[in-house]
């Protein structure tokens, strides 16, 4: 409830999923996304004529506007120096304080950048080496036996570590997995602990390792899914209908795909089960590929 222009029509569209229509939303959105990224001062400023830090920027707004809950960058900071790497990394870390996940590769950082991340993946030759948060990589590969120099650039010292020969390379490859399976096996020993039931076990502590004192829970799914596979096909049609309907299922798409299909039922109708059918096969098979 409200007077008129308080927004009540802007309300129910949201809730009700609607995109924006008209130019004034458009424009207020972009104006928006302009004072988030901090790029005020080149808004009108040809592409050409502004700094590599706000050409970052300006890219990363284009895709802002289809208001993304999932964030996808490729060396965000390189070609930058250190003061515009830093100012770009503070936005998106405001952008990551909203609720969107930013998810970005990167090369060597400042240290500054380097704490500013929440999860880090470390890789040599494909394979993660380390994956936790960034104040606990030098304790991790400290506890390996390379302890990195005081006042030394984290990020600086892990490149150089995972730059070393192929023996160092194998042995945090290895380390990583070893302490990956560990876990792992905590993990499920901690969930057999927690799921059966225990019977008369001897002394103060259960033997799991002895079946004879371990009952198990019946399994609730006798399948290896918990729905059928026509049901998992119905949601995800469902959901994809959902997503690109309004864009793909037009009028004209509609028409066509009749008129495509009408076409191909007459040119191959009731083709025999022969040797000398393959190649109209073929062409039947060429035609649904192509259109």
């Amino acid at each position: 409830m409200g007077p008129s222009g308080c927004r009540k029509t802007t309300l129910l569209n949201i809730l009700a999923g609607r995109a924006l229509n008209g130019v004034t939303d458009k424009i207020t959105q972009v104006e928006q996304i302009i004072d988030q990224l901090r790029i005020r001062k080149c808004a009108d400023t040809p592409i050409m004529f502004i700094s590599g830090g706000e050409k970052k920027r300006v890219n990363i707004g284009t895709e802002l506007l289809m208001n993304p809950s999932v964030i996808f960058l490729d060396e965000p900071t390189s070609e930058l120096d250190s003061t515009s790497a830093v100012s770009l990394m503070d936005v998106l870390r405001d952008l990551a304080m909203q609720g969107k996940t930013i998810i970005t590769s990167i090369h060597q950082p400042s240290s500054q950048i380097f704490q500013s991340f929440d999860q880090l993946i470390l890789l040599a030759d494909g394979k993660t080496i380390f994956m936790d948060k960034p104040c606990n990589a030098l304790p991790y590969f400290a506890t390996m036996g390379y302890h990195s120099p005081s006042q030394y650039n984290p990020a600086d010292y892990v490149m150089d570590l995972v730059s070393q020969d192929m023996k160092v390379r194998e042995q945090l490859k290895e380390e990583y997995l070893q302490n990956k399976i560990t876990k792992h096996v905590n993990t499920i020993s901690n969930l057999l602990q927690s799921q059966y039931l225990l019977a008369e076990p001897s002394g103060n502590e259960a033997d799991l390792t002895n079946p004879d004192n371990v009952n198990l829970i019946p399994n609730k799914h006798e399948s290896k899914w918990p729905i059928r596979f026509l049901s998992q096909m119905l949601i995800l049609f469902s959901h994809a209908f959902f997503l690109t309907g309004k864009r793909q299922f037009t009028f004209l798409n509609f028409a066509q795909a009749l008129g495509l299909a009408f076409i191909s039922g007459l040119c191959w109708l009731r083709m025999d089960f022969s040797e000398h059918t393959i190649p109209d096969r073929s062409s039947f098979i060429f035609f649904l590929m192509t259109f």
